[in-house]
């Protein structure tokens, strides 16, 4: 199965399965689809409950939300 890139822009409302990361874990999150949103100067992924797109708890870092960055700054999450 081939996994592609898609790219999300800082302040816009994206979904994202939650990786197995040790912060996911902590937070009962892991495999579950979330509300995601970049923010910050330094970007970091606040989440939002999925159903009501309240914010849950405090942002966390993009790579334990599943965001990654490329070699040019661009920021994305990774689809099957």
């Amino acid at each position: 199965m081939e996994h592609k890139r898609v790219y999300v822009q800082h302040d816009e409302f994206f979904q994202n399965v939650m990786p197995h990361s040790e912060v996911c874990m902590h937070m009962g999150i892991a495999g579950k689809e979330m509300g995601c949103k970049l923010v910050g100067e330094r970007p970091m992924v606040q989440l939002y409950d999925f159903q009501t797109w309240k914010p849950f708890s405090a942002p966390i870092l993009t790579g334990e939300a599943g965001v990654y960055t490329d070699a040019d700054g661009g920021h994305y999450v990774v689809r099957p």
